[in-house]
């Protein structure tokens, strides 16, 4: 199997991978990645509170094929760290719907924990910074990482969805993330959930 595929499947079900040499000749089989995503995808919606928005396949690849870059670069130190800069940047996906939200969430729910090792090992590291943008781009994903700019935060929507909402709220009482709350829309939701944050 193609070792980033294999990687995308054990991170998705078991969220543990492991992840060929960048320097490794090993290109990114989207076919076979979309094909896990959907399979995956279509279990986990069960998971959810309502109904999640529906898969926006392109937004999901990018976000696996991004973040399974940041994970070699993360698993693999002697790489000169400049290459992360060349390798990893790619252009978001410019809508930023719920959609778009949701199917980027499928793998950067896994951020916070990839920022945390990345930082332990140098806080630092250019990667740190890279993964530190997409926690301000995406922050339905990023709930409980410590020192973001909630400013940068486009909430609108996570917060219209009613599915999406509920999981956002319940991911920053879960995590203790009290640098969400100030967020109105947040303290109703919070409010109307009956979630409890002291």
């Amino acid at each position: 199997m193609n070792p980033f595929t294999e990687a995308l499947e054990s991170l998705l079900l078991t969220g543990r991978l492991t992840m060929p040499h960048p320097l490794v000749d090993a290109s990114f089989d989207r076919a076979r990645a979309t094909e896990i995503l959907v399979a995956f995808e279509r279990d986990y919606r069960q998971e959810l509170p309502g109904t999640p928005p529906p898969l926006a396949h392109a937004s999901a690849l990018w976000a696996a094929e991004r973040f399974l870059l940041a994970c070699q670069f993360q698993i693999h130190r002697d790489v000169d760290r400049e290459l992360v800069l060349t390798a990893i940047p790619a252009e978001a996906p410019a809508e930023r719907s719920a959609a778009t939200h949701y199917a980027v969430d499928l793998v950067f729910r896994f951020l916070p924990d990839l920022l945390r090792m990345v930082i332990a090992a140098n806080a630092n590291d250019v990667l740190a910074g890279v993964l530190t943008e997409w926690a301000h781009q995406w922050p339905l994903s990023s709930v409980g990482i410590a020192n973001l700019d909630a400013s940068r935060f486009e909430l609108e929507p996570i917060v219209h969805d009613p599915c999406l909402s509920i999981l956002y709220v319940d991911r920053i009482v879960a995590t203790r993330d009290r640098s969400r709350v100030d967020d109105r829309r947040v303290q109703v939701w919070l409010e109307v959930l009956g979630k409890i944050f002291s």
